[in-house]
């Protein structure tokens, strides 16, 4: 009896033991992955924000791909959510949500299922190779000891499935065929312009900030100084490097201004170019850079600077996306 007391007891101790020692590991539980796709941020972007996607790439899909779903709300974006049912005891019964959506740049899910609660966030941004696509989650455990020592294996649980769905989604977004834009080979003329230069992450909310502030700052200037814009704005892609962007925008005007602070009076000299006359949304212009590299490549024609984008149409007057005009243009020797 007394060896079964010292046993109770020393039990006793090793429970009290491990649930304080658990009361004191992190509350949280965060898993993170990420992957280069060397394909423009629309095509990844478009795969998980819109939630029919998903069976293409998604890992808890390949767990069964006989379960039922039904979607409800839109199609993608914020609010599009859908629902399934399993009889996979791994996979079970659950709803997912798109909570936040924020164009080529975040997708945030919340993921309701029998045994709790999940948020997740895909970060997306534009890299010299592509796009660099980001899968993090982040768990709150609360109070609970037993679920804190649960927090500690959860990197290795959930991150291969991480790895394993950020493969795929690489795979697909990949296969994903470039359009076969016409590109034509013409001469730009002489031009006289105001540009500004900024540097931002490299993404496409933070680079959109960006250039409303820029063009703003030319705008006033231009009003300042008795110049007349001449056409339509216009940027072009210094560098993507380590998540930053460097890029100069610019206004057209009609003689040659004064560099004024950072704002830059510019001529820009005729020259031969490469140019796609493009109606689409900003997302898919990936596409178009690559036909005009690709025609180059294949024409033996040397490109000489970068990419420029002249934003014929103005989103602001124009709603429909697949209405918008920009024409792309390389300088080529």
């Amino acid at each position: 009896m007394k060896t079964l007391k010292k046993i109770l007891l020393v039990l006793g101790i090793l429970i009290i033991l491990v649930l304080v020692v658990g009361m004191f590991l992190p509350s949280k539980a965060h898993v993170e992955r990420s992957i280069v796709i060397k394909a423009p941020v629309g095509n990844a972007f478009a795969q998980v924000n819109t939630l029919k996607n998903w069976v293409n790439w998604s890992p808890w899909h390949k767990m069964d791909p006989d379960m039922a779903i039904t979607y409800f709300g839109p199609e993608s974006g914020k609010d599009a959510k859908y629902s399934w049912t399993s009889d996979k005891k791994m996979v079970g019964n659950g709803k997912l949500v798109i909570a936040e959506s924020e164009p080529d740049s975040l997708v945030t899910t919340v993921m309701i299922f029998d045994r709790g609660k999940g948020t997740a966030s895909f970060w997306f941004s534009k890299t010299p190779e592509g796009t660099k696509v980001t899968w993090e989650m982040e768990s709150d455990l609360g109070w609970n000891p037993i679920a804190h020592y649960f927090g500690l294996t959860m990197d290795k649980m959930v991150g291969p499935q991480f790895e394993d769905g950020l493969k795929s989604l690489k795979d697909v977004a990949e296969k994903m065929p470039v359009t076969n834009y016409k590109v034509e080979e013409t001469t730009s003329p002489d031009m006289f312009a105001m540009t500004l230069n900024f540097k931002c992450a490299s993404n496409p909310a933070e680079i959109s900030k960006n250039f409303g502030e820029a063009y703003g700052k030319i705008n006033a200037c231009i009003a300042k100084s008795g110049l007349k814009v001449t056409g339509s704005p216009f940027s072009m892609t210094n560098s993507y490097k380590d998540g930053r962007a460097d890029m100069d925008v610019g206004l057209p005007v009609d003689k040659m201004g004064t560099t004024d602070g950072d704002i830059k009076a510019v001529e820009m000299k005729a020259g031969n170019v490469l140019k796609v006359h493009y109606m689409g949304p900003y997302s898919q212009l990936g596409f178009v850079h690559m036909a005009i590299n690709q025609y180059a490549k294949d024409h033996n024609k040397q490109i000489n600077g970068p990419g420029v984008e002249v934003y014929v149409s103005d989103p602001m007057t124009e709603k429909d996306s697949t209405k918008w005009v920009t024409d792309v243009i390389y300088m080529v020797k």
